[in-house]
């Protein structure tokens, strides 16, 4: 979870939103939780109140009971999600890093532009800037990096977390419109199927129906696509030098 995307779809307008979370949105928890979390002794754990942690607390902290999904954490993620910002979580996949690496390389890579030279902490150039077909282990790397740094390992400025996000989104918006095509949508229950030790969701692979027909529009260019970033203020709201971001009003 220290990547959290929304998908929001508007099937009638054709429309869809990639909305990424910052990994350190500031969660207000109710005193319920927070007590539990003082049982637990991680009340004090640094960053134990930003969203990133959340499906481990509704999993291991408060054997969180609502929500429709079997995971008990990501039901709390979810409920977390729809309380800060309002999105009703429909399905969800979960995906960790081996995951995502496989996914690349099932589909055979991802093509992306590299904006600008991208290196080590040693200045070992990893990614020279132009246009790679990215193997699972360089896009992840691409996803991650969110420092820059030069030939002699020295660091650059960057934005951090958000120039991260921005690269996890361009990978998104990238990896669909080259894996999302008209085959592999009518061959997605299989795909899926075939992907099951390294993806996670909570799709009905007997039913997609309703998923197959957005894929289908998706895939015949129907659809205009637009990511979106959340930004907020960054706030040190337990004053313990730990810095979060407050995404909520």
């Amino acid at each position: 979870t220290d990547t959290i995307v929304v998908l929001s779809v508007d099937q009638d307008a054709k429309q869809a939103k990639i909305i990424s979370i910052p990994r350190d949105s500031y969660v207000p928890y109710s005193n319920d939780v927070r007590q539990a979390l003082r049982n637990e002794g991680l009340y004090y754990s640094p960053g134990m109140f930003k969203i990133n942690a959340a499906k481990n607390i509704g999993s291991n902290v408060i054997n969180y009971q609502g929500g429709k999904f079997e995971n008990k954490g990501i039901n709390f993620l979810c409920s977390v999600i729809n309380n800060l910002l309002g999105y009703r979580i429909d399905d969800y996949v979960y995906v960790n890093f081996e995951g995502f690496k496989d996914v690349v390389d099932a589909f055979g890579g991802v093509t992306i532009t590299v904006e600008e030279d991208m290196r080590q902490s040693d200045g070992t150039l990893v990614l020279p800037k132009g246009v790679h077909k990215l193997d699972g282990e360089l896009a992840l790397f691409y996803a991650r990096a969110r420092h820059r740094y030069d030939a002699d390992g020295n660091e650059l400025g960057s934005l951090g977390d958000s120039y991260r996000k921005s690269h996890q989104l361009k990978m998104l918006t990238e990896m669909a419109s080259q894996v999302v095509t008209v085959d592999n949508v009518l061959n997605a229950g299989n795909i899926l199927n075939s992907l099951r030790n390294a993806v996670y969701h909570s799709f009905d692979l007997n039913n997609l129906s309703g998923y197959i027909s957005l894929g289908m529009d998706y895939a015949n260019g129907k659809y205009e696509v637009e990511t979106v970033l959340i930004q907020g203020d960054e706030i040190d709201p337990l004053g313990d030098g730990v810095s979060y971001v407050k995404i909520y009003s």
